[in-house]
């Protein structure tokens, strides 16, 4: 792995950057083809001026749209919004405006949920064709009420097949997690990874210096752009949590894109530690 390392960096050096792939070889976005578009507030009667939790509210949009051949989009306005383990479905597209907030409601665990826990049946549930986006610039996730080294953060993505995180900006305070994690799906034997998504346009601040924006521990046909952070590293990709999973089960086909770091430890870091991967490309 150190030897690929190497190569990809010696070729940026030598001017033979990777041809940046379009976004649509990585993600076909179906946002234009729901069956509906509801509004959290005007629709499902959130208050998003309170500290009351809307993710029952929110639970209730997604698993009503899901139902829809077609899925449907969830438009965030304006506003506070308070949830924790909101579970995407099949083709929901969350919206969120640009001065949309986002603030967990409990002091530890992940706000959005791409694909369901590592262990267990809910493992073999796939999850198509979603997004996260903003809508007029960066909404905002602001993880200042957790604690510092609680394992808090903004979301994962785990057995997810076509996703989008995009426009977003993270107000950490050192909680001990990545803000989004990419990692494996495993019940009985099976294993899943996250596969064909897009995270783009995004930084975090106040990261802790041993996490970071992204970290990926498994993924295959990922592309990462437009991202920073303000400590630790903006993008890890680091596979150190699984060791049972199959050799297939690694990173591969990757590329990442404008990745920058200040006040940190990195803007990129790769370490194999229990696996051989496949291709990664860093310009």
């Amino acid at each position: 792995m150190r030897t690929s390392l190497i190569i990809v960096i010696a070729a940026l050096v030598a001017g033979e950057a990777a041809a940046q792939p379009t976004e649509s070889d990585f993600f076909n976005d179906t946002i234009l083809q729901v069956e509906k578009s509801v509004d959290l507030v005007q629709d499902y009667g959130v208050i998003a001026t309170d500290d009351n939790d809307d993710s029952t509210l929110l639970q209730r949009a997604i698993n009503e749209l899901a139902k829809l051949p077609q899925g449907g989009k969830i438009f965030l306005p304006a506003g506070r919004y308070h949830l924790i383990d909101i579970e995407l479905k099949d083709n929901v597209h969350l919206v969120m405006d640009q001065a949309a907030i986002i603030i967990p409601t409990e002091p530890a665990g992940f706000i959005f949920k791409l694909g369901l826990d590592r262990k267990g049946p809910d493992a073999l549930v796939e999850i198509n064709n979603v997004s996260i986006r903003g809508n007029g610039g960066r909404f905002t996730v602001d993880l200042t009420s957790g604690a510092v080294n609680e394992k808090l953060a903004f979301a994962f993505c785990k057995n997810v097949n076509n996703f989008l995180i995009a426009d977003f900006q993270v107000l950490d305070n050192y909680t001990k997690l990545s803000s989004v994690t990419v990692n494996l799906a495993e019940h009985d034997g099976k294993f899943f990874r996250a596969r064909n998504g897009v995270i783009k346009n995004g930084d975090v601040k106040h990261a802790h210096c041993g996490y970071g924006l992204i970290q990926v521990q498994l993924g295959r046909h990922l592309l990462f752009k437009n991202l920073s952070g303000q400590g630790g590293v903006t993008l890890r990709l680091e596979s150190g949590a699984v060791t049972n999973s199959p050799p297939e089960m690694n990173i591969d086909d990757v590329y990442g894109f404008n990745i920058s770091n200040r006040d940190g430890s990195s803007a990129f870091i790769m370490g194999a530690h229990v696996k051989v991967h496949g291709q990664v490309h860093i310009e």
